[in-house]
């Protein structure tokens, strides 16, 4: 698929009624804090994936007063082809809407279009829990692969199932634990191999960004991913070596996790440390480090995404008042990196030199009307 062409938005946040048009390259909206630039960026990117990058809540998208929202982006169709057009309509239901027709599963929905966002929220990629880094990595990996998701789904409700056996054992069969435990190592397995392998092809990313990011030449941003139930050796023998880790690990867990009612190992309990040098940044980074750690990271995601893909598929970058934040230098490295993407859109409080010449349009944002300059 292409690029995003045109962006409608209805009671969206502060977008009361929104209709913006798109072209290749980078689009620039200006205006105050506030005025709805990030919102902007939050519906396309909702468009994408059906999730926002601020709040896990639907009902915090609407706009204040109103029952829903919607939502209509237009893609242009790779070399020529025909566009698709998608349609949410979020209530006290969500509907989706495919070319005109309605699609009952996220999936048939979400990646029509490639998005890499570049946030302030990112900070939580860090500092949060690791739920914001288990998701960071499923959604990366996901709008790659198709069955990468389905296989969260499946692993995700066995494990919502074995959690409602271990605490009510005497309403179930004999044996039916057993059955789970079957459905979690299948799916955790696959989960677990394609998640090593794109972090493995993300810290080749990292490692590269590291020089032009940060001041020494000595350190570079590093990643450990860690799975409870999966060892770093049977991780290093395949498929077969975690299959076998992880079913070990549930039958030696069983007890405990009857006494406490949840599953305590797999990849649903799996969490990803963001060091430099020698250092964990979450607990000894500072502010500036951290920020630019979670920089990094994004840009990685969009070098991998973009390699990952080739000429197939178009990625779109939202990148969320970041310039601001870095020196000449480092915006300029920023600048070279997002410069990847297919198409940019970018948000700033005011129009940076550097962009001047980089910008294809130009729109001022205040109060959730946009107008040229």
């Amino acid at each position: 698929m292409g690029t995003l062409s045109r962006l409608q938005a209805w009671d969206f946040r502060n977008l009361r009624q929104l209709d913006l048009s798109f072209g290749a390259g980078m689009t620039l909206l200006v205006g105050r804090n506030g005025q709805g630039k990030s919102n902007i960026l939050e519906a396309i990117g909702y468009l994408g994936l059906l999730r926002s990058f601020r709040t896990q809540t639907a009902a915090e998208l609407r706009a204040w007063g109103s029952p829903g929202f919607a939502l209509r982006g237009e893609i242009s169709g790779d070399d020529g082809g025909p566009r698709l057009n998608l349609a949410i309509s979020q209530s006290d239901r969500r509907v989706l809407q495919v070319d005109g027709k309605a699609v009952e599963r996220a999936s048939a929905f979400i990646n029509s279009f490639l998005c890499v966002p570049l946030v302030p929220e990112d900070l939580e990629l860090v500092k949060g829990a690791a739920a914001v880094r288990r998701r960071f990595i499923d959604v990366s990996i996901s709008q790659g692969r198709g069955q990468y998701l389905a296989d969260l789904q499946s692993y995700r409700s066995a494990v919502s199932a074995r959690n409602m056996i271990l605490r009510r054992p005497e309403q179930y069969p004999g044996g039916v634990l057993e059955a789970y435990d079957e459905q979690i190592v299948r799916h955790g397995t696959r989960i677990e191999i394609a998640r090593r392998e794109y972090l493995a092809d993300l810290e080749v990313e990292l490692t590269a960004l590291s020089t032009a990011l940060l001041d020494s030449q000595d350190e570079a941003f590093s990643l450990s991913y860690t799975c409870p139930g999966v060892t770093r050796e049977a991780a290093s023998r395949g498929d077969e070596g975690v299959t076998e880790s992880l079913s070990q690990a549930l039958r030696r867990s069983r007890e405990r996790d009857q006494r406490d009612g949840h599953t305590s190992v797999g990849p649903h309990r799996a969490d990803l440390a963001i060091g430099l040098g020698s250092r964990a940044l979450s607990a000894y980074g500072s502010e500036g480090e951290c920020r630019m750690a979670c920089l990094a990271l994004r840009l990685a995601a969009l070098a991998r995404a973009r390699r990952g893909v080739g000429s197939r598929r178009a990625v779109v970058a939202l990148v969320d008042d970041v310039l601001g934040e870095l020196d000449a230098v480092r915006r300029q490295a920023f600048l070279t990196a997002v410069g990847q993407a297919d198409q940019i859109v970018m948000t700033a409080t005011e129009c940076p030199k550097e962009l001047t010449a980089l910008a294809a349009a130009t729109y001022s944002v205040r109060r959730g009307e946009v107008t040229p300059l």
